[in-house]
């Protein structure tokens, strides 16, 4: 008896920290290599079935060429139906092989550029230099994955941007400039996990915002400068901790005030101009000197420790310390135990030391039960 041929297609999965998935709508539908996976009722391309490419260069038609997207073969087990350019198909069964080679996904494409030297695959593209997996582009060099783009220069996972140099993970940019994870943005430098800005330069974690400069965790605000934690904002200059405020310079904690000037811990106010600090532990008012005591012992303890409620650090260490690399769209929120579960056991032991200690409050803020807590 002849052996029925194998057929063998191509399929593209994103991946998390619980590995492969595909997310056609809110539900992820997960897949491990070496399964066989079977769907019932009438085939349907994008209504019905398990969708794979018979051409490994398809699969790029449907999915960005970026770190956090994996490719696998798959063999065909069940009926087929393709599109009418036989570009994407769907099948009621297949089995997961083992993942493509970056390698061999680059040497899937054909070449029609011009003036390319030491790059592999790279299509309708012009003037390309050290770099792989280049699509529709311009004047790139030293870049990998790199689709609808041009000027770009030694930078990783790039598409639909313009002018973009030593960054990774840009997409539909432009003028970006050694800088990491930045999407919808223009004019963005020396800055990482930026979303839908214009205009950052030297930044952190800002989205949805304009004229941002030396400036960490910024949201939807406009004309931020040297300053952190700045959300629904405008005007705001070296200051920290402000929120749906609007012309607020070197201050601190200010929410939902207009016109602030020289002043900390501000809420619901118009017109304000030094206002003192007010020094706290647990809720109990103490002096500056004993607040300074208190938070050079803590922290001196505490070493480099500090509560994090999301796994990005863990991602980053994992994948060997380079953002380039890192599966951003991985991050999951850690809840309030497991974020203070570590924390060093001498600091919460000096902490319950205090006289202005407060075991309630700790343990709603922490978790952290201090019944539990041993003397060892």
């Amino acid at each position: 008896k002849m052996e029925k041929e194998k057929i063998i297609g191509y399929k593209a999965f994103n991946k998390d920290a619980e590995g492969l998935y595909c997310q056609p709508s809110d539900f992820k539908f997960r897949y491990k290599a070496g399964e066989v996976y079977e769907i019932e009722g009438k085939l349907s391309l994008c209504n019905n079935g398990i969708h794979f490419c018979r051409e490994l260069k398809n699969v790029f038609k449907f999915y960005n060429f970026i770190q956090w997207v994996s490719v696998y073969k798959v063999e065909i087990l069940g009926d087929i139906i393709d599109d009418e350019d036989n570009i994407k198909s769907c099948t009621n069964k297949l089995k997961i092989l083992e993942e493509v080679s970056f390698k061999d996904i680059i040497q899937s494409f054909n070449l029609n550029s011009n003036g390319v030297n030491r790059s592999d695959g790279v299509n309708h593209s012009n003037y390309v230099n050290r770099s792989d997996g280049v699509n529709s582009s311009f004047g790139v060099n030293y870049s990998d994955g790199v689709n609808y783009s041009n000027g770009v220069n030694y930078s990783n996972g790039v598409n639909s941007s313009n002018s973009v140099n030593r960054s990774d993970g840009v997409n539909s940019s432009n003028s970006v400039n050694r800088s990491n994870g930045v999407n919808y943005s223009n004019g963005v430098n020396s800055s990482d996990g930026v979303n839908n800005s214009d205009g950052v330069n030297s930044s952190f974690g800002v989205n949805s915002s304009n004229s941002v400069n030396y400036s960490f965790g910024v949201n939807s605000s406009n004309s931020v400068n040297r300053s952190d934690g700045v959300n629904y904002s405008d005007g705001v200059n070296y200051s920290f901790g402000v929120n749906s405020s609007f012309g607020v310079n070197s201050s601190f904690g200010v929410n939902s005030s207009f016109a602030i000037l020289n002043s900390n811990g501000v809420s619901n106010s118009l017109f304000l101009a030094n206002k003192k600090e007010n020094y706290s532990i647990f809720g109990k008012e103490v002096s500056e000197e004993r607040f300074e005591e208190v938070r050079n012992k803590l922290y001196k303890l505490l070493k480099e420790w500090r509560p994090t409620f999301n796994n990005l650090k863990s991602l980053y260490l994992k994948y060997g310390g380079e953002w380039k690399l890192t599966p951003i769209q991985a991050a999951e929120e850690i809840q309030k135990k497991e974020a203070w579960a570590d924390m060093p056991h001498e600091a919460i032991k000096y902490v319950m030391s205090l006289e202005e200690f407060d075991k309630n409050m700790f343990e709603k803020i922490t978790g952290i039960d201090t019944d539990l807590v041993g003397n060892c």
